[in-house]
């Protein structure tokens, strides 16, 4: 058995992600696929637009045998939380051979030379950022900078570079950004994995126009927020997609970040130190502070505190971390840990109950599909992290029962997407794995 791992959101699954996983497959020979998925939030600081069951659904209908839930501090991290996260429960399992990421470039040596310049950080690199910081230049924007002119500088693999704009698109693209994050966690973790790149189809990952039938996220995304035709849809996605689209929409979907505007003025109103969280500056912080009397949607929040110095998506990120209650102090503690202690179960396919006997023989983590159970056998710290994700996960049903008036099953409540041979949903019985595994 050779099994391929894929790290995704799926926000919402459509045609580029079935590509995507087909590839993955051929490109890598393996027969079986294991996806590392966010779960009710994602990297953009957002609320997944659907519920992460059913998007584990959709994955599973299109090609993936095990779906695993990405711990909501990762999902909704920096790139750099997101990637090593993910990485982490990959490596840990024990069984997975490959690694496939998508990116625009699909140049695995240039963006291979610069993640080794990220995970050894060098003098040069250092210098450069913090030159850029001081100009006023925001993060991603001063790395960006940082590792072309350390490249430049010491002259890494320029005999296969033609010239500095094939490093300024390598970096200031979101998908070759994580592809670079992907391999910088690889080589931290001391991983066997394999990497391979698939470049990335259709459009561009920002574009909001539905055209074709190979369209971005965001744009279903847009589309799902600004109409009730979802038949516009139809040529965007798998045909098993779009009947689980129809089936509930209205119902538990769509969710957007303005469904949790009630939720972050209370935090921010009860909450004396906002800085304390991810990616919350104290300066942002401050502004938060001297603010707060006066409520605002969520997109408020975030148009306040946007600013040259920090992008719209580290702004979101940072209010949501907020809103999560993850704290620097945890990530750090994460993150000196190994970051990840568990995988949670979302869905698998039946007929693999080898693959999910395979990580329970070969892996360094425990699967987790009976939340009840977990206390029994987790570390004080992955119960924590646990917790977290179960806090985002009330939260979003919180926000679909406010909006739809759908109450949603808790997490010790909710049953796993089991798919048998016809595709047919079962409810949880005998997996093959034990009690005390699981």
């Amino acid at each position: 058995m050779k099994t391929v791992g894929i790290i995704a959101e799926y926000n919402p699954f459509h045609n580029g992600h079935a590509y995507h996983m087909e590839q993955a497959k051929k490109m890598t020979g393996a027969d079986t696929c294991v996806v590392v998925m966010s779960g009710d939030f994602v990297q953009r600081g957002a609320p997944a637009v659907l519920d992460k069951y059913v998007r584990a659904e959709t994955a599973l209908r299109c090609g993936a045998d095990l779906v695993l839930e990405l711990p909501a501090c990762f999902s909704c991290g920096s790139a750099e939380y997101f990637a090593q996260g993910a990485v982490s429960v990959l490596n840990r399992l024990g069984v997975v051979d490959a690694l496939c990421f998508g990116s625009e470039s699909a140049d695995l040596t240039t963006l291979q030379a610069l993640a080794r310049i990220l995970s050894r950080e060098p003098e040069a690199f250092t210098d450069s950022l913090q030159k850029s910081l001081r100009e006023g230049k925001n993060f991603a924007a001063a790395r960006s900078d940082a590792l072309i002119a350390c490249m430049m500088q010491e002259q890494i693999h320029l005999s296969a570079i033609q010239n500095i704009y094939i490093l300024t698109d390598a970096m200031s693209s979101p998908n070759n950004i994580l592809g670079i994050e992907y391999l910088k966690a690889l080589l931290t973790q001391n991983s066997s994995i394999k990497p391979y790149v698939l470049k990335r189809a259709g459009q561009e990952y920002h574009s909001k126009e539905i055209e074709g039938h190979m369209n971005s996220a965001s744009a279903l995304r847009s589309l799902l927020e600004t109409t009730r035709e979802l038949s516009i849809l139809k040529e965007s996605v798998p045909p098993e997609v779009y009947r689980l689209l129809e089936q509930e929409y209205g119902k538990i979907y769509p969710v957007s970040s303005e469904d949790f505007s009630l939720m972050l003025n209370y935090c921010l109103l009860s909450e004396s130190d906002p800085s304390r969280f991810g990616d919350m500056t104290p300066d942002m912080a401050a502004r938060i502070f001297n603010e707060r009397g006066a409520f605002r949607s969520f997109s408020g929040w975030t148009d306040l505190l946007n600013t040259k110095q920090y992008t719209r998506t580290r702004v979101s990120r940072s209010l949501m971390q907020c809103l999560l209650k993850i704290t620097r102090r945890d990530l750090a503690e994460y993150k000196a840990s190994g970051y990840t202690g568990y995988a949670r179960i979302l869905g698998f396919k039946k007929e693999r109950t080898d693959l999910l006997r395979a990580i329970k023989e070969q892996g360094r983590i425990p699967l987790i599909s009976k939340m009840a159970d977990a206390k029994e056998f987790l570390q004080p710290i992955w119960q924590r992290q646990l917790e977290q994700d179960v806090h985002a996960a009330d939260l979003y049903r919180l926000a679909v029962y406010t909006r739809f008036g759908t109450e949603l099953p808790n997490e010790y409540r909710r049953q796993l997407v089991i798919l048998n041979r016809n595709m047919e949903t079962e409810t949880e019985g005998d997996d093959g794995l034990g009690k005390k595994d699981i």
